[in-house]
């Protein structure tokens, strides 16, 4: 299995409760809809909907370009140029 990363986003309320509706039209069971699970089952239907085939492997150039993306030198809060003298 691939490793998983973390990854967040801004959302409205209404846009996530738009998605459990549309989820909720798919007989998906209310009972397993947390938050995270209607972003990620949101998710999933989005790639269905834009692949011809989701089965498919991604291309290499996309593959590179997400974990170049993923690999980024992560931001150091509170350094100063003053504290690297």
């Amino acid at each position: 299995m691939s490793k998983t990363h973390v990854v967040s986003t801004r959302m409205t309320i209404e846009d996530l409760a738009k998605a459990r509706d549309g989820l909720l039209a798919k007989a998906i069971d209310p009972a397993e809809l947390t938050t995270s699970q209607i972003i990620k089952l949101t998710f999933y239907y989005g790639i269905i909907y834009l692949c011809q085939d989701p089965k498919d492997p991604p291309s290499q150039e996309s593959t590179d370009f997400v974990r170049q993306k993923f690999s980024k030198t992560k931001v150091t809060r509170g350094l100063n140029l003053t504290d690297l003298e």
